[in-house]
């Protein structure tokens, strides 16, 4: 089956346009070789597992899958985000520290691993010990309550509950089996 020429878009916000977005990155995940992928809307992580010996091997094949990518984008007249794309390696200190210099390239721009990523509001490290992670979350949580502090006498205790539900329960919640 041949590719016909888009004419047109789908208006942003628009009733079928999520249903129409889905339908034309479902077969995405297809596309890669080496990795495996996830995606939530219009972010797509790649996941692959590599020991610190393999690693050569690895980044040869991250790096075709990310070619892969890279053609399919432009053979459905995608962009990528480059500014979004981020590289995280994750395991121990000691493991880490074993690797060499890692560096990938996606359309001329140079990868490098990097020391945090924020995904759906979770900070994550390449450790993972997510200690930046509840760092911002309890100074989120102590600055909401220090100003709920500052107008709790206008408001009966039921409001109270309420507003500090949504304002830090809600934060402690959100994500808690990290």
């Amino acid at each position: 089956m041949e590719p016909l020429p888009v004419d047109s878009s789908v208006p942003q916000g628009s009733i079928l346009g999520p249903l129409l977005f889905s339908t034309y990155v479902n077969h995405l995940p297809s596309v890669f070789k080496y990795c495996q992928s996830e995606s939530y809307v219009d972010d797509t992580k790649l996941h692959i597992s590599f020991s610190v010996q393999d690693w050569v091997n690895t980044i040869l094949d991250i790096d075709d899958d990310l070619l892969r990518i890279r053609n399919w984008c432009f053979d459905n007249y995608l962009l990528l985000n480059l500014d979004k794309t981020k590289l995280m390696i994750y395991g121990s200190r000691q493991l880490l520290s074993k690797l060499p210099d890692v560096r990938l390239s996606l359309m001329g721009n140079e990868l490098l691993p990097a020391k945090l990523v924020k995904d759906l509001g979770i900070t994550f490290d390449s450790n993972l010990t997510f200690s930046d992670h509840i760092l911002k979350t309890v100074s989120s949580c102590v600055s909401s309550l220090a100003q709920i502090s500052r107008v709790e006498h206008v408001f009966d205790k039921n409001t109270l509950i309420i507003i500090i539900n949504a304002l830090v329960f809600s934060k402690l919640f959100y994500c808690s089996s990290v």
